[in-house]
């Protein structure tokens, strides 16, 4: 079993992450780490400025999409990579394995 490490939940990453879980299945940990709890759909941000939209409404709360999908959630920031040890630092002091990322 590989543990894979998708650092940033934005567009890409979660797209990532996704496409990374399909393909690889449930044999393997695809873990997506990123420094909010939601994904904010930035192309969105001149609805919220001209009052079609508020925040809230362009946000998804990442925990439970990411769980139906077998994918680990880590909504932290990174604040290290150690690529000798194949593991990330968060900001809360926490380390974080993987094999690939």
């Amino acid at each position: 079993m590989a543990r894979i490490v998708v650092m940033g939940a934005g567009l890409g990453g979660v797209a990532c992450a996704y496409e990374m879980k399909k393909k690889l299945g449930s044999a393997h940990e695809v873990t997506l780490v990123g420094t909010s709890a939601f994904f904010e759909f930035t192309p969105s941000n001149p609805w919220i400025m001209v009052g079609w939209r508020t925040a809230p409404q362009t946000r998804v709360d990442l925990a439970k999409p990411l769980a139906d999908k077998d994918i680990a959630w880590v909504p932290k920031m990174v604040s290290a990579i150690d690529a000798a040890a194949a593991s990330l630092t968060l900001a809360d002091g926490s380390k974080l394995a993987y094999d690939r990322s």
